[in-house]
């Protein structure tokens, strides 16, 4: 007798546009915890495979167009006392999505592109440490969405100068400065304002600095080295729930 032939194997492609709108409803319901800081937290390297989702054009529209209305709105998620974290390590975790949603934008139209830009220009100082993402972003999108950008460089430069002097975020600030100095086409039409809002930013940063050094140093430095560690990197090294 012939031995029995093993069964077949039906094997299932998941559709990944089906995925995204399933993410998209758990980032607009007031779904679990676990599950909603897990998706955050793993989200930004899954668009990162932009082949991955090649055929979710409409779902990727949808999803730039919910971060930021959440983001403007503050409507996203508060995570809960026991987590350790606070809302403005949630907000990190939609920039960051953002970020990569940005990489799709050859998929959006000029006031969608323009709806991302004001988006990180609105996290320069509404939550605490959303800045330093967000200028990065920028950074990225003097390159990603040029014609937004150039837009609203005199704002952008304003509300710069305003935050320069917070230690955390100065250096990222005068590295953003340096990578737009090598865009001619971005600042070519800067106005007499606009050049002296970029060296004031420069002169306030060294202002500030002198100041800080010139403070007597006290033999109390144990604020300094408390030690107190990040919840910003709590949410960024989560992996999922305890088993």
């Amino acid at each position: 007798e012939e031995p029995p032939k093993p069964p077949l194997v039906t094997r299932e492609t998941l559709k990944m546009n089906v995925w995204l709108e399933t993410v998209i409803d758990l980032l607009q319901q007031d779904c679990d915890w676990e599950v909603y800081s897990y998706m955050l937290a793993h989200l930004p390297s899954q668009l990162a495979n932009h082949s991955l989702f090649k055929a979710a054009t409409p779902q990727i529209q949808f999803l730039r167009s919910v971060l930021c209305g959440q983001i403007k709105t503050a409507s996203f998620h508060d995570p809960p006392v026991s987590s350790g974290l606070r809302k403005a390590d949630v907000a990190i975790c939609l920039f960051q999505v953002l970020t990569m949603v940005m990489g799709y934008h050859n998929k959006f139209v000029r006031n969608e592109e323009d709806e991302i830009v004001r988006s990180f220009i609105h996290g320069l100082a509404t939550w605490e440490r959303s800045a330093k993402c967000c200028i990065h972003a920028l950074s990225i999108c003097c390159h990603e969405l040029p014609a937004s950008m150039k837009m609203v460089l005199g704002p952008l430069l304003m509300k710069m100068s305003q935050i320069i002097t917070q230690s955390h975020v100065a250096v990222h600030i005068l590295e953003f400065l340096a990578g737009l100095s090598r865009l001619p086409d971005l600042y070519g039409g800067f106005s007499e304002g606009d050049h002296r809002t970029v060296f004031g930013i420069c002169f306030r940063y060294l202002q500030s600095v002198r100041d800080q050094n010139s403070k007597p140093v006290t033999s109390n430095r144990s604020s300094a080295s408390t030690g107190i560690p990040s919840s910003e990197k709590q949410f960024s090294e989560y992996s999922g729930p305890n088993p």
